[in-house]
């Protein structure tokens, strides 16, 4: 479900200056994602349906930043993105014990 919703997230920055507004096209990335379905898209985005909207503003918050961190450490030089590679599987170690 997330690589769906990162493909979306893709289509907002590449459809930015769409003619139906940003407000249309997380609705479309919403519903596309299958995070919220046609029929209840437009409590979501008014904010009615609290807890969805809630939801579906963080999991697009997420997205987003995991695409801006992509963008960073492939702007990084080998050695710096090993370092931070290194760093990322050390801090992991011990939430899998």
């Amino acid at each position: 479900m997330y690589r769906k919703f990162q493909r979306s997230c893709n289509k907002i920055i590449l459809y930015k200056q769409s003619p139906n507004g940003f407000y249309f096209i997380l609705q479309d990335v919403f519903i596309e994602s299958g995070i919220v379905s046609e029929g209840s898209i437009k409590g979501v985005m008014s904010g009615k349906h609290y807890n969805r909207s809630l939801l579906c503003h963080k999991t697009m918050y997420e997205a987003l930043q995991r695409l801006r961190f992509e963008e960073f450490f492939d702007s990084l030089d080998n050695e710096s993105q090993e370092d931070i590679s290194s760093f990322v599987v050390t801090m992991k170690k011990p939430f899998e014990e």
